[in-house]
């Protein structure tokens, strides 16, 4: 029993490039988008495809709000998760095995082709 919301947040949580960019937000609160291109060690262009992807899904939100990383970036757009805790929740109920990871490494290689 688990809801449209969450169904979304655990497919986005399988595919490597958003689960890193929720992972980092879990981590540091919010993040600019340099800031996220640098921690998932992906292109701009691919971290820009897939953050666009979890703001369609209202997974996360961007905006130019005073954060922890305001200090530095000032006027930025810092990306936050919209539910942190529901977020954490998710990830701490539903890991994944190292068969799944792999699986789903595949699968993103496949969908940032196109």
């Amino acid at each position: 029993n688990v809801t449209n919301d969450s169904q979304v947040i655990l497919l986005r949580l399988r595919q490597t490039t958003t689960s890193k960019i929720i992972k980092s937000l879990l981590k540091f609160e919010c993040q600019t988008f340099a800031q996220i291109v640098n921690y998932t060690k992906k292109s701009p262009g691919t971290v820009s495809i897939y953050k666009n992807t979890l703001l369609a899904d209202k997974i996360i939100v961007g905006n130019t709000d005073s954060c922890e990383c305001s200090r530095e970036h000032g006027n930025k757009v810092k990306y936050r998760l919209v539910d942190p805790n529901k977020v954490r929740l998710l990830v701490e109920e539903y890991g994944k095995t190292s068969l799944r990871k792999s699986a789903d490494n595949l699968a993103d290689v496949f969908l940032s082709i196109k």
